[in-house]
C-alpha cells in the first residue's frame, strides 16, 4: 500500500488489490479482536527493523470503527464475483460478511453495556462503556447489505438424494453461490483426514458433546425435551432434525470403507475390535462428519478441495434474525430469517409458533445457529462468550454416551470436567511477552 504509486500495474487490478490488502488486514484484525477486545492498531504506519513500536491498546470502540470502516473500504473496491479460476479471492460480499459479524459482535450482550472490568483504565477496552440498543440496528443493517446484494442463496440441493443435500453441499463443495468467503486448500482430503475414526483413515480430532447431539431438535421440529417431541432415550437417534444426521457421526451410522466401496456401521463400543474405541478415538461417543464428502475416507476416496468456510449466507440470515429480534422483537422478517433455514433444513413443519416473544426467539436463534453453524469458524466459541452465558454452559461436566457393546442403545457418562472462570475467561490473556516489548504501555485484560 505504501508502494502502490510505483507499481507498473493498471488503476482497476491496483484498487482491488488495495481492497484485498484491507479486506485481509481487517481480518486478522478480527481474529485479535474476538480474542482480546481493543487491541494495537498499526494502521498504515510501516515501520524499520530498528524503529521503536510503543503500542497502546485502542478501545473497543476505536477497534470497531477502525474495523467498520476498512472493511467498508475494501468492500467499495472489491468485485461482487470473480472469475471462476479467482474464485476464493475476497469479494465485496465477503467485506460485508466480515463487518456483519463484526457489528454483531460488538453488539452483543457481552460488550453493550454491563462491562465487566472494575478499573476505569480497562473498562473501555473491553466493551462500551454503555448501553445503546442502536448499535443491534447497526449489526442487523450490516447483515441486510449482504442481503440485498442478491449474490448468495440457501442451497437447496437434490431432496431425493437427502433433505439435508443443501447444506451438505454448502458445506462440502470448493465453491458454490451460499459460499461467501472460505479458506481454500490446494487439494487433499483436508478434513476427512482430519475428523473421520481411525478405521476411516482419520485422526479424530474433535469430539461432539452430548450437549450438541441434544441441541439437535426432532425432525417435526421440537425439541427433545418436548414430550410432545416422540424422543426416546434408548433410541436417541431415530428421526432427529436431518442436519444431526450430517453433521454427527454416531454409534450404528454408516460409512465408507477404506476398500472405497462398500459402506459399514461406525462402532464406538468399549470392545470395539476397529480401533474406533469410546475413550481413546472419540471421548464422547461422537465424531463429527460435517464438512466430510460421503465419497472420501481418510488417505483415500474422492479429493474434496473444500474449504474451511468463514462466511456462508445460513451465517448472515442468522445475524439478520438476531440483531433485529434484540433490537425490535420478532418482527416477520425475523420469522423469515429464521424460518428460511429451518424449511432449508428439512424440518416438518418448519414454521415456528406466531406470536413468540422476544426471549422465546432469541432462544430459537441461539439453538439455529448452534446446529446450522456446527464446527464452522468457532461460532459457539466465541457465541457463549458474546452472549455472556459460557459461564453457565461451558463449565461442569461434559456428558458423552459410552456404549458397552455395539448393539447397546448407550449410557450417558462424564468425559470431563470443564472450569470457566468470569470474568478472566471472556478475554484470552495478554502475553507477558507483548506487554514487555510495549513497556508497560499495553494494559493486561482483567482477571489476568
Amino acid at each position: 500500500m505504501k508502494n502502490n504509486e510505483r507499481v507498473p500495474i493498471s488503476a482497476p487490478v491496483k484498487s482491488r488489490l488495495i481492497g484485498e490488502i484491507k479486506f485481509l488486514r481487517a481480518y486478522y484484525y478480527l481474529h485479535l479482536f474476538r480474542l482480546y477486545s481493543g487491541i494495537p492498531l498499526v494502521g498504515d504506519s510501516v515501520y524499520a527493523l530498528t524503529d521503536p513500536i510503543k503500542a497502546t491498546r485502542a478501545t473497543f470502540e476505536e477497534t470497531v470503527n477502525y474495523l467498520s470502516d476498512e472493511l467498508e473500504g475494501a468492500a467499495v473496491a472489491l468485485p461482487l464475483k470473480h472469475q471462476a479460476s479467482d474464485f476464493g479471492r475476497p469479494t465485496k460480499g465477503a467485506a460485508l460478511a466480515l463487518k456483519s459479524k463484526l457489528l454483531l459482535y460488538a453488539a452483543s450482550q457481552l460488550f453493550n453495556g454491563n462491562n465487566i472490568a472494575t478499573d476505569p483504565a480497562v473498562a473501555p477496552l473491553v466493551g462500551y462503556t454503555n448501553s445503546d440498543p442502536q448499535r443491534w440496528k447497526k449489526a442487523a443493517d450490516a447483515a441486510k447489505a449482504v442481503i440485498d446484494l442478491g449474490q448468495y442463496t440457501l442451497l437447496q440441493g437434490n431432496p431425493a438424494i437427502t433433505s439435508q443435500h443443501g447444506l451438505y453441499l454448502a458445506t462440502t463443495q470448493r465453491v458454490n453461490d451460499e459460499l461467501i468467503f472460505s479458506i481454500l486448500p490446494t487439494s487433499g482430503r483436508v478434513t476427512e483426514n482430519r475428523l473421520l475414526p481411525p478405521s476411516r483413515g482419520g485422526q479424530y480430532y474433535s469430539f461432539p458433546s452430548h450437549a450438541l447431539v441434544d441441541a439437535f431438535d426432532m425432525s417435526n421440529g421440537k425439541p427433545i425435551a418436548d414430550p410432545q417431541s416422540g424422543y426416546s432415550e434408548t433410541n436417541p437417534f431415530v428421526n432427529r432434525d436431518p442436519r444431526f444426521y450430517i453433521t454427527i457421526l454416531y454409534q450404528g451410522a454408516l460409512w465408507l470403507n477404506t476398500n472405497l466401496t462398500t459402506s459399514s456401521a461406525i462402532n464406538f463400543a468399549v470392545n470395539s475390535t476397529t480401533g474406533d474405541v469410546f475413550g481413546t478415538s472419540t471421548r464422547t461417543g461422537f465424531l463429527f462428519r460435517k464438512l466430510c464428502n460421503e465419497g472420501a475416507t481418510g488417505g483415500g476416496g474422492l479429493s474434496t478441495n473444500a474449504g474451511l468456510i468463514v462466511s456462508r449466507y445460513a451465517e448472515i440470515l442468522l445475524n439478520y434474525a438476531e440483531a433485529l429480534n434484540e433490537f425490535q422483537g420478532p418482527g416477520p422478517e425475523v420469522y423469515q430469517a429464521v424460518e428460511a433455514i429451518r424449511q432449508r433444513a428439512g424440518l416438518n413443519p418448519y414454521t415456528l409458533p406466531a406470536s413468540l416473544s422476544k426471549d422465546q426467539m432469541r432462544d430459537i436463534i441461539r439453538n439455529e445457529r448452534r446446529v446450522e453453524l456446527a464446527l464452522e469458524e468457532a461460532h459457539r466459541f466465541f457465541d457463549i462468550k458474546r452472549w455472556k452465558i459460557a459461564e453457565d454452559v461451558d463449565k461442569g461436566p461434559l456428558v458423552g454416551r459410552r456404549y458397552a457393546t455395539p448393539a447397546s442403545t448407550g449410557e450417558r457418562v462424564t468425559a470431563e470436567t470443564r472450569v470457566f472462570v468470569a470474568p478472566k475467561m471472556y478475554n484470552f490473556p495478554i502475553p507477558l511477552t507483548e506487554v514487555n516489548k510495549a513497556g508497560g504501555a499495553i494494559l493486561q485484560n482483567p482477571g489476568w
